[in-house]
């Protein structure tokens, strides 16, 4: 059995599937088979499901893991946390009713004269290759479990699943299927480092407890954190994200670092969101996509909402990167008109952020006006009597720029400026409100780059 495709294969995309359930990718990876996992096993002990999840095929096999699960941890660290409230919460039986039956199915499921796991084993399904859909709503892990390089090639619902302590997920990769996690309790610390989402991810009102890790992750399609609880630190760092991602009412309770990730779509939506104090972002712009019309208005509230955040933590360098984004996308909203004047304010003064480029604007001034000086006191019958120097003009060119400092009157006086013509009259003023529109772009700079009040 193989997957082909008219396209040039990905190098994650299984190549064949032998016999056994080994599943072979085109980079060379090999992924375990499903069928040889006890712990698989056990978690669809009633069957597998063909195509979509049957719901009431999901419930059964809920019942048999965590009736097990309930009765293995009995007198272990994790039993008085369990069954004071996450068993209770999703529900389930007692193992007594059940036990032959599950002990049964689990033998000719397996072919080996044994009974379903113990948890003195952590819960291992690395590597695993699942073609089919899985289902692990309600589910309670009492003890670390692994996931790591584990291929979902269908839909994956962890729904209210409970993990009480660590979890693993890296490397592991949902493929053609939604992904998710919603209402999850993770009691312990949770890596989804280097996990790639190719459709939707949901996250909505879990509660991470711990480190929760997506480092490296990629998001393909439309993720949501809505309503999400970071107890502790969450790290972003260097993630991809490819499509829309909302993190609307979603507490963040410690550190929480997006330096490195590229949202390559749109902006992320923070709407009602709670920040903490050390909250990092990237402040390069390749790691913010550029503005598109159809995402604009989107994007513009998006980054409003930023930029409110930054203020609130008395973040300044970053309040006024969120704000430069922000007008970004208001010229793409704005009347044709009214565009010009915005990206003209972002080209000349980067929309109120930028020294240097003011300082530009002002020394293209006095050179253009410089120049054309030049050429006047060359070419002019009036002006050109030998004694015009190019120092002259300079001088001329820079009172005019800068003419709230006097220089025209104390060097040049009224007879001077009188014997010009009057192109060179109207240059003078036109340099002179340039000079006073820089100049106020230069000062706006370096109030809001030093944070001047």
């Amino acid at each position: 059995m193989s997957e082909t495709s008219n396209f040039a294969p990905k190098a994650w995309e299984v190549k064949r599937v032998l016999p056994d359930g080994t599943a072979e990718r085109y980079d060379g990876h090999v992924l375990k088979p499903r069928e040889k996992n006890p712990w698989y096993v056990l978690a669809t002990i009633f069957g597998e499901h063909d195509g979509l999840i049957d719901d009431v095929l999901a419930a059964n096999n809920r019942q048999a893991w965590n009736s097990w699960m309930h009765y293995e941890s009995a007198g272990t660290v994790q039993s008085a946390m369990v069954s004071a409230a996450d068993f209770e919460r999703v529900g389930t039986e007692p193992w007594s009713s059940l036990r032959a039956d599950i002990i049964d199915r689990f033998r000719r499921r397996t072919g080996f004269d044994e009974v379903p796991p113990n948890l003195t084993s952590h819960a291992d399904l690395s590597g695993l290759y699942n073609p089919n859909a899985s289902s692990f709503r309600g589910f309670v892990f009492p003890g670390r479990c692994y996931f790591e390089k584990a291929h979902f090639r269908d839909k994956a619902d962890f729904t209210e699943a409970v993990f009480l302590d660590e979890c693993d997920f890296r490397e592991a990769r949902w493929e053609s299927g939604s992904t998710l996690f919603e209402d999850v309790a993770f009691h312990g610390m949770v890596r989804f480092s280097k996990a790639v989402f190719h459709q939707e991810a949901s996250f909505r009102r879990s509660d991470f407890r711990d480190f929760a890790s997506f480092e490296r992750a990629a998001f393909c399609k439309w993720v949501d954190f809505g309503r999400t609880n970071f107890h502790y630190a969450a790290v972003f760092c260097d993630s991809d994200v490819q499509n829309e991602v909302s993190f609307r009412s979603t507490r963040f309770g410690d550190l929480t670092d997006f330096r490195g990730a590229v949202f390559r779509h749109s902006a992320p939506m923070m709407h009602s969101c709670e920040l903490y104090q050390d909250a990092r972002f990237s402040y390069e712009p390749r790691g913010w996509p550029e503005p598109q019309s159809d995402t604009a208005e989107d994007d513009k509230s998006s980054y409003a909402r930023l930029r409110q955040l930054m203020n609130e933590l008395h973040r300044p360098d970053e309040e006024y990167f969120f704000l430069r984004r922000e007008m970004r996308c208001k010229a793409l909203l704005d009347e044709p008109w009214e565009r010009i004047w915005t990206q003209l304010y972002g080209v000349v003064s980067d929309y109120g952020y930028s020294v240097w480029r003011p300082i530009l604007a002002l020394l293209v001034v006095v050179t253009v006006g410089w120049l054309l000086i030049v050429a006047a006191f060359a070419w002019n019958a009036v002006l050109a009597d030998g004694t015009r120097t190019g120092w002259e003009a300079l001088g001329l060119s820079f009172a005019n720029t800068f003419s709230f400092l006097g220089f025209s009157r104390l060097y040049f006086g009224a007879d001077y400026v009188a014997l010009l013509p009057a192109w060179m009259k109207v240059l003078g003023a036109l340099q002179t409100i340039l000079g006073v529109i820089f100049l106020f772009f230069l000062g706006l700079g370096l109030r809001n780059r030093f944070r001047l009040r």
